[in-house]
């Protein structure tokens, strides 16, 4: 019983976390690069040389999508602190195939109801 709301109650803090708009790249790297290597390790072998690679590289990729899109996203905390959330608990036969919570959507990462 006491695991159980331990769990609860980490789960909960977890879920009102935000993630600012700058440093939303490197988080979504970060966690992203961590289930890859968990859920897909063949693929994450072939496509990088190291967690940094894959960091760098990723992040690079959030930074200019986030650039392409500029003054025409209205950046939502919230919905990318639950975006991070999902990935991190994804279970990697979901995470395969980007089964991921809606909050990982451009359109929810943009929608502006969490500033």
């Amino acid at each position: 019983m006491r695991i159980l709301v331990v769990a609860v109650a980490i789960l909960g803090a977890l879920s009102a976390c935000t993630v600012s708009q700058k440093n939303f790249p490197h988080a979504a790297a970060s966690a992203g690069c961590s289930r890859e290597q968990q859920c897909n390790k063949g693929s994450f072998q072939n496509n990088y040389t190291s967690m940094s690679d894959c960091v760098q590289t990723n992040e690079n990729n959030w930074q200019n999508l986030m650039n392409a899109f500029g003054g025409l996203c209205n950046y939502d905390n919230k919905n990318a602190g639950s975006c991070m959330v999902s990935i991190r608990t994804v279970s990697c036969a979901d995470y395969q195939q980007g089964n991921f919570d809606s909050s990982c959507n451009l359109s929810s990462l943009c929608d502006g109801q969490g500033n």
